[in-house]
């Protein structure tokens, strides 16, 4: 029987560099400890992590927990802070 990971969450560069230039509300910008985070409206919303962007890694931890599948989609703010164009390329 395999195990699947029906819930998780990884971001990628490409999105990041579309929420840069086309993230409306939404702004990223350094925070204290030399992370960066997302704001929205100027309050702190989200802080990234490395391991949001290492897919390696995630494999790696799945295989030491025995998860055989991950259903991987994206985390807020998801895609929905650009135009309709935008949000479409940045879906894919």
């Amino acid at each position: 029987m395999k195990v699947v990971d029906v819930h998780t969450h990884m971001l990628n560069e490409a999105w990041l560099r579309l929420l840069k230039k086309h993230g409306g509300r939404y702004k990223v910008k350094k925070v204290k400890g030399g992370q960066t985070g997302i704001h929205r409206d100027g309050a702190p919303f989200m802080t990234l992590t490395p391991g949001m962007f290492d897919y390696d890694a995630r494999i790696r931890a799945m295989d030491e927990a025995g998860v055989d599948i991950a259903i991987v989609t994206l985390t807020s703010p998801n895609v929905y802070w650009g135009s309709a164009k935008i949000s479409l390329f940045a879906s894919k």
